[in-house]
């Protein structure tokens, strides 16, 4: 009975010398990151402490080099293609649209026809606010403003 209870422990203990080599490793590894991380930040911070207007000079050259090419990246010829783009849309250009004999007939002369396009969407009233279906409206009223 007791040659189990000392396998476990003789496990557990190599067990846990193993996890203490692993963590001594990465601790290791951890530090001389932050080492050299840290020995590149005094080389900048001491560069901008002998000249800065250098060290923001040279820095804002990268960023425009980087920011060319991103741009000439993105906006090279053949990456937007305006030709073959085609914005087609039934609505008119305008934000106001007006009841025809095709388009919306039985909002034609109706008080509560708004006719206002947003963000593309018309918004025909606020009974019916993609239009009435069929010929005639049973909220039709006569538009008596004088539009």
């Amino acid at each position: 009975m007791e040659d189990w209870q000392k396998n476990w422990f003789t496990m557990l203990e190599t067990v846990v010398d193993e996890v203490e080599k692993f963590l001594d490793e990465v601790l290791d590894e951890v530090s001389q990151v932050v080492f050299e991380a840290s020995d590149a930040f005094v080389e900048a911070f001491d560069a901008f402490a002998k000249n800065p207007e250098e060290f923001v000079n040279q820095l804002q050259g990268n960023i425009n080099v980087e920011l060319e090419q991103f741009f000439t990246d993105v906006f090279e010829p053949g990456f937007l293609d305006f030709d073959e783009i085609h914005f087609e849309s039934d609505w008119p250009i305008t934000d106001w649209v007006e009841p025809s004999a095709d388009f919306h007939p039985a909002c034609r002369g109706c008080r509560h026809f708004h006719g206002q396009l947003y963000g593309g969407n018309l918004l025909v009233c606020g009974m019916h606010p993609y239009g009435c279906e069929g010929e005639s409206c049973p909220d039709w009223e006569e538009d008596q403003r004088g539009f």
